[in-house]
């Protein structure tokens, strides 16, 4: 089960270099997720990405995360200005009800993928998503869809609409949901996880 590793924003770069660093020299990780939406602007988010990108190489997919934190005007900025560094993918960039501007960014990131987290907790979410052409993936967090169940309801959908899964969380809060994202990951077609 391949992992992501998850960057917090910090004041100073040098930090965000180091755990970018440590976790691919000392783990092995290949993705890894930047947080964005710096309180400096979305210049100092490219700034980060650029920084990071340099320290790690071309070879780990680095995605970024403003956890609803950009304007759409924002968001299209800094995406385009990121994109020449090798943007792996974008989740959630703007306000989680925002569906239209949300396949506004799909059609403007040109293949990169956008995936939705905040905007997805229902059943009810993951069909208005489907149906917006809103998003290339869903984020499965068990915890904050109501479990398995949930979840696999969820994959239905995205499997419908040719909606890719990327399976998160938080390994360290639980060693039960740890296990049940793996097993819900083992239990998905490759060819349908992101």
């Amino acid at each position: 089960i391949p992992l992501e590793w998850s960057v917090s924003m910090a004041d100073d770069i040098g930090v965000m270099i180091a755990e970018s660093k440590r976790a691919v020299d000392e783990f092995g990780i290949r993705v890894l997720c930047l947080k964005m939406a710096d309180r400096r602007g979305w210049r100092r988010d490219v700034e980060n990405f650029a920084a990071v990108r340099k320290a790690v190489g071309d070879d780990v997919m680095i995605g970024v995360d403003p956890n609803t934190g950009w304007s759409l005007a924002d968001a299209l900025t800094a995406i385009a200005a990121i994109k020449p560094f090798g943007l792996g993918y974008i989740e959630q960039p703007i306000e989680r009800r925002d569906l239209a501007g949300l396949a506004e960014i799909r059609r403007a990131a040109g293949g990169v993928p956008v995936m939705a987290d905040e905007g997805l907790f229902t059943l009810q979410d993951a069909y208005a998503l489907a149906e917006a052409r809103a998003v290339n993936a869903f984020c499965i967090k068990l915890y904050k869809l109501g479990g398995l169940t949930a979840a696999k309801k969820i994959a239905a959908v995205a499997e419908a609409a040719n909606i890719q899964l990327n399976c998160g969380g938080l390994a360290v809060q639980s060693q039960l949901e740890a296990a049940a994202s793996a097993h819900f990951y083992a239990s998905t077609p490759v060819a349908r996880t992101m």
